[in-house]
C-alpha cells in the first residue's frame, strides 16, 4: 500500500464562457498515464456546474488549448459524435482513477483506525491499571 496522498500540479486557464481564469489542481498521475500530448482533461465549473470546458495540457501541465460550452444553452447535437464519445472515455478513465485512489485512501484510512483503535485500548488499559492502583 502507498503512503502518499495523491500529488496534484495547478495549472490555469481562462473560460471564455464565464470570462475568467480558473486555477485547477490535475492529479500527476493523468500525466503519467497520457499516452500522447497535450492530453484532454476535462473541467466543470459554474455556478451549478454547468459550463465543460474541455482542456489541452501539455507535459508541463501548461494549458494550450480550450473549448467550453455552456450546458444550459446548448441545443441537442452541440458537439460531434466523435467528440461525445471523447469526451466519454476520457471521463470513464477519470472515474477509474479516482476510484483507484479512494481504495487506496480508504485503506489508508482503516490501517490508521485500526492503529487509533490499539492505541484507545491501551490507554484505556493504562487507565485502568492506575485507578486500581490507587485503590490498593
Amino acid at each position: 500500500m502507498r503512503n502518499s496522498i495523491i500529488e496534484c500540479v495547478s495549472t490555469v486557464f481562462y473560460c471564455n464562457i464565464c470570462k475568467e481564469n480558473h486555477k485547477i489542481e490535475v492529479p500527476i498521475t493523468i500525466k503519467q498515464k497520457a499516452t500522447s500530448f497535450p492530453f484532454q482533461y476535462i473541467y466543470f465549473h459554474g455556478t451549478r456546474d454547468n459550463i465543460m470546458s474541455n482542456l489541452y495540457i501539455d507535459a508541463d501541465f501548461k494549458v494550450r488549448g480550450a473549448e467550453s460550452f455552456n450546458l444550459d444553452s446548448l441545443e441537442t447535437n452541440f458537439i460531434t459524435r466523435n467528440k461525445s464519445l471523447n469526451i466519454i472515455r476520457e471521463l470513464a478513465k477519470q472515474l477509474k482513477d479516482v476510484r483507484r485512489e479512494y481504495k487506496i485512501l480508504n485503506e489508508r484510512f482503516n490501517d490508521l483506525n485500526e492503529k487509533y483503535l490499539a492505541l484507545k485500548f491501551e490507554f484505556f488499559c493504562l487507565e485502568k491499571e492506575i485507578n486500581e492502583n490507587k485503590n490498593i
